[in-house]
């Protein structure tokens, strides 16, 4: 396991209750690149995916995730407009 990936998973310990984290580049495939696709059909290649983790748990983890997909859901539910005299 990546050395990385445990010291954080050793600070979300102190909780009784499973801690979600987010593991960005944390997940390094031994720096090998390999390919994904998504179920929408996008296609990245990257050696270190993101991947949403429960920290006691690791069945529960979510595996890659689609980055393409991962923005497109932040753009479409929680972007925010800047507010001004106009609007």
């Amino acid at each position: 396991m990546n050395p990385e990936f445990e010291k954080v998973k050793t600070e979300y310990m102190g909780s009784k209750r499973p801690q979600v984290g987010f593991m960005f580049g944390l997940n390094e495939l031994d720096g090998e690149k390999k390919t994904f696709t998504c179920p929408r059909g996008h296609t990245f290649i990257t050696d270190s995916p993101i991947v949403i983790a429960v920290a006691e748990e690791p069945e529960y983890n979510t595996g890659p995730i689609c980055s393409y997909c991962y923005v497109n859901w932040f753009r479409n539910n929680v972007n925010a407009s800047e507010v001004t005299e106009d609007t």
